[in-house]
């Protein structure tokens, strides 16, 4: 069972799993996963290396977004966004860098000048026809893209919908992202791990940087309203300080967790 203070942010998706069990479980209260409920075929993965449940200890984010307006849950979220945009530079198909930067600026662009620009609805459109939205093989350096996606789409969201739900869901996404670099990176592991929600591994230091940033930014988007050319400024460069560690990072996690280094795509 997830405790009421603990949510399901992400499960690795694969065949026969999702939409006929993780999506119910997801959208359900307190939801638990039983492993006979999941179903199996031979010849094709087992439970074990399908599904991973990772659970987050809400509770700061949470209230940290609840104190927020729509635009300054934007400012956190799409610095979430910028945190990821290594993995899009370096792995995406041209089609997918150019809609993730056109996103990207039309956020940047709506938290500074104070106003929805139209350029949000557009891209949240085209998402989930990019060429790597559709990944479910974990395996596979697109799956890694997809993930940034689903950071943007979230973040999107923020804006679109005034959800600061969205905008949980694009800092918790964001932030395990980070914690698979600390997995291979620091843990020395490429395997699928079951982590115990009564006893959880301790943050690794990408993934505890990503945190204690959002948080950080969370209290800077404050002061939008008084300066929001100066206040943007100032989160995007802390946003672009850690997504420069991602990339120094991406080389090397690329080689562990796949066993290559994939040239970038031009």
């Amino acid at each position: 069972m997830v405790g009421k203070n603990r949510t399901i942010t992400s499960g690795g998706p694969s065949r026969n799993v999702c939409i006929g069990t993780c999506q119910p479980l997801l959208e359900g209260q307190n939801p638990s996963v039983g492993r006979t409920r999941l179903p199996w075929q031979a010849g094709q993965d087992t439970v074990w290396n399908v599904l991973e449940t990772i659970v987050a200890y809400l509770t700061d984010i949470k209230a940290a977004v609840a104190k927020l307006d729509r635009l300054e849950c934007a400012a956190v979220a799409v610095a979430c966004v910028e945190t990821v945009s290594p993995v899009i530079a370096h792995l995406a198909q041209p089609a997918t860098r150019r809609v993730f930067d056109l996103g990207l600026d039309a956020m940047w662009t709506s938290v500074r000048e104070g106003v929805v620009d139209p350029r949000v609805a557009s891209v949240r459109k085209t998402v989930e026809n990019l060429p790597e939205s559709d990944c479910d093989d974990s395996n596979v350096p697109t799956y890694d893209v997809m993930v940034a996606l689903g950071v943007l789409a979230h973040a999107l969201d923020t804006i679109i919908e005034d959800s600061g739900l969205a905008a949980i869901s694009a800092c918790t996404l964001a932030a395990n992202y980070y914690g698979s670099y600390d997995v291979v990176l620091y843990e020395g592991s490429t395997r699928t791990r079951v982590i115990d929600p009564r006893n959880p591994p301790p943050v690794g230091p990408l993934k505890s940087r990503q945190v204690v940033l959002q948080l950080q930014l969370a209290e800077e988007a404050k002061s939008l309203p008084r300066s929001r050319a100066e206040v943007v400024q100032r989160i995007r460069a802390s946003a672009t300080g850690l997504a420069s560690e991602l990339e120094q990072s991406l080389p090397v996690y690329i080689e562990r967790r796949f066993g290559a280094s994939p040239p970038r795509i031009s």
